[in-house]
């Protein structure tokens, strides 16, 4: 077994919400981070900041009301 990435924290609970974090990304993410390509990571986002085919409402109160 190899470490591939690490990083460091004053607390735990910050330590914490990070793992949590980075276990919901994407492998293909994951791995950019690992090697240390930061500027692949928007492009591998599940969400798309660009703002194209944003509908401009809070999502969080539309999937609450559904």
């Amino acid at each position: 077994m190899k470490l591939l990435y690490f990083e460091e924290f004053d607390r735990v609970s910050d330590a914490y919400l990070r793992e949590k974090q980075v276990q919901g990304w994407s492998r293909a993410k994951r791995l950019a981070l690992a090697k240390e390509r930061i500027e692949k990571l928007p492009g591998l986002s599940k969400k798309d900041f660009s703002g194209a085919g944003s509908r401009g409402g809070d999502v969080s109160r539309e999937t609450a009301r559904a």
